[in-house]
């Protein structure tokens, strides 16, 4: 790249691995063809970055992936505990709460409160589609511990009380 600096500021002499490198003696290039080289390499670097950065991406989306399901196999087996919190979460995944928070924020878009609401949310929509249980047995099992406070996170998720969730759900299945 030292040497790709120096034909870039028409340098005859540069660097490469720290070792003086005199262009002049190995290129004689006209002026369009060092131009020509120069765009050249500088593509290539790119293209190797853009290559090396796809790998981390890819690799990053993977470990991210693992993390989530790590995050809510957790939630999901505390799911009833309504004194589950973001620092038992934290405990449980081996981070501090600020990595915790700093981490889901990043992946999720959410704080690590509104991500353990959010898994108890669709478990209680799930069981509310299921019929098999009470609304009020179902706030419990999803960790809640105050009716009016699941019913208002419930609409704001969800756009609808869970009674009309329920009514929706079934005429959905009429279809």
């Amino acid at each position: 790249m030292y040497a790709l600096c120096g034909l870039l500021f028409g340098y005859d002499i540069g660097m490469i691995n720290g070792v003086q490198f005199n262009f002049s003696e190995y290129f004689d290039l006209d002026p369009a063809m060092k131009d020509w080289v120069i765009v050249s390499a500088l593509l290539g670097s790119l293209l190797g970055v853009i290559s090396a950065w796809k790998s981390w991406k890819e690799l990053s989306n993977k470990l991210d992936v693992k993390f989530i399901e790590k995050s809510i196999n957790v939630i999901k087996k505390n799911i009833d505990n309504t004194k589950f919190s973001t620092e038992n979460l934290a405990l449980e995944i081996g981070m501090s709460r600020f990595e915790l928070f700093l981490k889901l924020k990043l992946i999720t878009g959410q704080s690590t409160s509104e991500f353990i609401r959010t898994i108890r949310l669709n478990k209680a929509a799930k069981l509310i589609e299921s019929g098999k249980y009470s609304r009020t047995k179902i706030i419990y099992m999803v960790g809640f511990s105050d009716p009016k406070y699941f019913r208002t996170c419930f609409k704001k998720h969800f756009g609808c009380t869970p009674s009309n969730y329920r009514i929706l759900y079934l005429l959905y299945l009429s279809y």
